[in-house]
């Protein structure tokens, strides 16, 4: 089971509608239970690298099924890095990273950048807590 299109706007309206309310452009990316973008949308202002951070966010909390805080402790191994080389480079771990969740199963990830962590965080929380609602 994967996130839906229709579930993915949810989550990255409700996303954008939080970095507006907080003041801060970002990029958010939502993935499919396989790490393949769903959508995503980079706010006018926001560079072009950050697509590919919140691509990675997203896909590594969609494999993982792991927040990027709960991976946190792990990004600096030597297990990390090789994993990372494994799947492309496509491994980050960053505040903005969480997974989404259908009933308990992960069915995508979210990931944003362009703020600092709290912000992408709380951007992150916001599409997530829409997905649920």
């Amino acid at each position: 089971m994967s996130i839906t299109d229709e579930q993915a706007q949810i989550v990255i309206d409700a996303a954008i509608a939080k970095s507006e309310e907080l003041g801060h452009t970002i990029t958010v990316a939502v993935v499919d239970s396989a790490g393949e973008v769903t959508a995503v949308r980079r706010m006018d202002g926001v560079g072009p690298i950050n697509f590919d951070f919140a691509y990675a966010c997203a896909y590594t909390a969609a494999i993982t099924s792991r927040t990027g805080v709960e991976l946190d402790w792990v990004k600096d191994t030597n297990w990390w890095r090789a994993a990372s080389v494994m799947r492309g480079g496509k491994l980050m771990v960053a505040r903005g990273a969480l997974p989404l969740r259908d009933g308990g199963k992960v069915i995508g990830g979210i990931g944003v950048s362009g703020a600092p962590g709290e912000i992408d965080l709380a951007v992150a929380e916001a599409g997530v807590a829409a997905l649920a609602s």
